[in-house]
């Protein structure tokens, strides 16, 4: 099962794995093992695969202890250290660091 997810109101759906192919800039995944919502392997880590597959730079994040809503709690300071070292590498200029680090 793919999840899709919807905004009724607007009725728009939105694919990750269909976006997945579109996608060429690098990309940050983070999951939640125990997520509640969805499954992983079917979802973060196959759009990884599929970015690998077509040459696009991700880094994926797998924390298997988490559940979908831990990346706000227990898991926080060690996923914002992961965004920063990430943001640091793919999206500052000149060699510029975040503050923080």
């Amino acid at each position: 099962m793919v999840l899709r997810h919807v905004n009724p109101p607007k009725s728009i759906g939105y694919s990750p794995i269909e976006a997945a192919e579109k996608i060429k800039t690098p990309m940050l995944i983070i999951e939640a093992g125990k997520d509640e919502l969805i499954k992983p392997a079917e979802n973060g880590q196959r759009v990884a695969d599929i970015l690998k597959a077509r040459g696009t730079p991700v880094e994926y994040r797998l924390f298997t202890d988490m559940t979908h809503y831990g990346i706000y709690k227990e898991k926080f300071a060690e996923a914002t250290k992961l965004e920063r070292a990430w943001f640091n590498k793919h999206l500052k200029a000149d060699g510029q660091v975040a503050p923080g680090r």
